[in-house]
């Protein structure tokens, strides 16, 4: 089912893709050979706020044999615990030059041209965020055509809204940090400054794991959220739009695809 669309031959598709990445090297080595192709295209960055520090140097090496790939790595060099990804995500798209903002898991295979169908969407209905679709599956999913028919994709997964719309909220709220909340509560700022959502249903997204009931135990975090941050998830207050240092928790850029001369 994958494939590159020509259908619009986009010269420019002006998006930086931003990924929060805590320790997601077995993942990524695993569904980047799938996602390359749709990476490497005119006009399109790739935005990695690497959350913590041990994986930095096998990251590196890794992504220099996707040359094709316009990257920027952005290192947290404090070794922690895993925590909720809005300041790693807030980091990323901090750091992003083009016009257009797409969330997406590092883990996340693309089962469609996400990036086509977001565009697409994006360039022909204005004054609205975009989001795909995701299913949790194992690796040993095949999307065949009965499977896909059974599989469960709720309207997770990836997220497109311009640059300047985020930057509008103060980006994702930061203080959400432990699992849960920050997706719907950034989507609920921007609507409460009228910014609508659109689901383009043809963005089909694999959350690729190990874990073969991924979903239920998702299921399970959400039930489990304390009150306050479940009701801040769906009603941003007013001091959610505040944070002046949003984006601001780490900032040493340690490959740029702008300055390969510093890369080595």
């Amino acid at each position: 089912m994958n494939h590159i669309h020509d259908t619009i031959d986009f010269k420019d598709f002006d998006i930086s893709v931003v990924m929060s990445f805590y320790k997601k090297m077995k993942d990524f080595r695993r569904v980047l050979p799938v996602n390359a192709p749709y990476f490497q295209r005119n006009g399109i960055e790739v935005i990695i706020a690497l959350d913590e520090p041990t994986e930095c140097e096998e990251l590196l090496e890794f992504i220099k044999k996707y040359p094709g790939i316009n990257w920027r790595v952005i290192v947290n060099r404090d070794d922690h615990d895993w925590r909720n990804p809005c300041k790693a995500w807030n980091v990323g798209i901090r750091h992003a030059t083009k016009k257009y903002i797409l969330v997406v898991d590092p883990e996340c295979e693309f089962l469609t041209d996400v990036i086509y169908h977001l565009k697409y969407a994006a360039e022909t209905y204005d004054n609205y965020f975009y989001v795909g679709q995701v299913a949790f599956v194992d690796y040993n999913y095949t999307p065949n055509t009965e499977a896909l028919e059974t599989t469960n994709f709720s309207t997770y997964g990836s997220f497109l809204a311009k640059k300047e719309h985020i930057e509008q909220v103060d980006g994702y709220t930061e203080a959400f940090s432990i699992w849960g909340g920050e997706d719907d509560n950034l989507r609920a700022k921007l609507e409460m400054k009228g910014i609508k959502k659109a689901r383009v249903a043809s963005a089909l997204i694999l959350h690729r794991e190990d874990e073969p009931n991924g979903e239920a135990l998702r299921a399970d975090k959400s039930l489990a959220l304390p009150l306050e941050l479940n009701h801040k998830a769906f009603i941003p207050d007013e001091q959610d739009f505040i944070n002046p240092n949003w984006g601001r928790d780490f900032s040493e850029v340690c490959y740029d695809y702008l300055n390969k001369n510093q890369n080595g």
